[in-house]
């Protein structure tokens, strides 16, 4: 019997063209907005404009949301199928079951799951090719495909199907309230093409470790508060012609004293670093524990919240990737200290708060 797990890949490519899928349907929905707006006569300008801002955020917190569930999904559906082979290896296969028309034993064709429900069924074939063929469960009990019902009104349908060269026509005519419904099944393996590397990175990649736009708007938020409190984290200088913030410089040491008292007020404790990656940036992985009685969800979006505002002005960076079990939390900062890089994030912050 076929094996339902896969090579790696092949799941985190299904993954990325769903992604790739939604992505292009959303944009094209924020290209339509953008060519309204340019051909706009001014009293519309404005409605246009909300709508362009409401798609673009759609847009950005769909691509995010698919970067973050990424790992998990993919994981999740490696376990699944590595579940069923092992129910498959452990299953026994009926036996002696019969056709209905001739009394022959039966043969096993295939077997495969039910809704992802985990019952295994087995579907039998008659060896001189009577129809119809059975489906059995592992415990001899009968599969029965379920009756089709109208979307519409739930009534009873008649099902008829026409077969060409390369699909099916389903036609399912409701026989309570009239309702028409067509599908089309296309015969045989569609030819799936390789992923295109721009496309990959421009609605996978690029989304890795962004933030979201709600997220944008709450980091503007921290920073007017930061700024309003006067914050020894504001340094002002000058970068070109332009004023700027530049970032607070925190080395490792300097970076444990002020996670640890900030993490501690609020109830995280046995703040440990990893041996840091070299490279342009430093990377370093650290764990924490929660004294709290939150689940993991509460426990990570706490964290979140904590380390983003105690480092937004500093050199330093809360990576994705965040991870708890039974109040462990792991994760991994990256910190800045390359010219060209402390620049861009000086531009940053001086561009949010003048936008305050």
């Amino acid at each position: 019997m076929e094996n339902h797990r896969r090579a790696d890949e092949y799941y985190y490519d299904e993954y990325d063209r769903r992604t790739i899928a939604d992505l292009k349907e959303k944009e094209q929905a924020l290209i339509g907005a953008r060519k309204l707006y340019v051909k706009a006569v001014e009293e519309d300008e404005k409605d246009l404009v909300a709508k362009y801002v409401a798609l673009n955020r759609r847009f950005i917190d769909a691509g995010v949301e698919w970067a973050r569930s990424r790992e998990m999904e993919v994981k999740n559906r490696m376990a699944a199928d590595e579940r069923k082979d092992g129910m498959v290896k452990r299953a026994k296969v009926p036996e002696n079951i019969r056709c209905g028309t001739c009394g022959e034993e039966m043969f096993v064709e295939l077997s495969d799951f039910i809704d992802e429900s985990y019952d295994l069924v087995f579907f039998f074939a008659c060896p001189a090719h009577h129809a119809p063929r059975r489906a059995v469960y592992a415990n001899r009990r009968e599969y029965v495909l379920p009756e089709s019902r109208c979307g519409h009104c739930k009534g009873r349908v008649s099902s008829k199907k026409k077969k060409s060269r390369n699909k099916i026509i389903f036609t399912d005519t409701c026989l309570a309230c009239g309702k028409v419904d067509k599908r089309e099944l296309v015969i045989g393996k569609r030819k799936v093409l390789p992923i295109e590397d721009a496309e990959r990175q421009k609605y996978c990649i690029d989304f890795i470790g962004r933030r979201s736009f709600t997220e944008d708007l709450q980091a503007l938020v921290n920073i007017k508060l930061m700024a309003d409190a006067e914050m020894p984290g504001w340094k002002e200088g000058d970068l070109g012609e332009e004023r700027v913030v530049r970032p607070e410089m925190l080395n490792v040491a300097a970076l444990e004293q002020r996670l640890t008292g900030e993490l501690e007020k609020s109830g995280f404790v046995k703040l440990q670093f990893e041996k840091p990656k070299t490279g342009r940036f430093l990377t370093m992985g650290f764990s924490v524990q929660d004294s709290g009685n939150h689940d993991a969800d509460q426990s990570i979006k706490k964290i979140k919240q904590l380390i983003s505002g105690s480092l937004l002005l500093t050199n330093w960076r809360l990576m994705s990737g965040l991870e708890c079990t039974l109040g462990y939390l792991t994760g991994q900062l990256k910190g800045y200290s390359n010219g060209e890089d402390l620049n861009k994030l000086a531009q940053e912050l001086s561009a949010k708060k003048r936008g305050l």
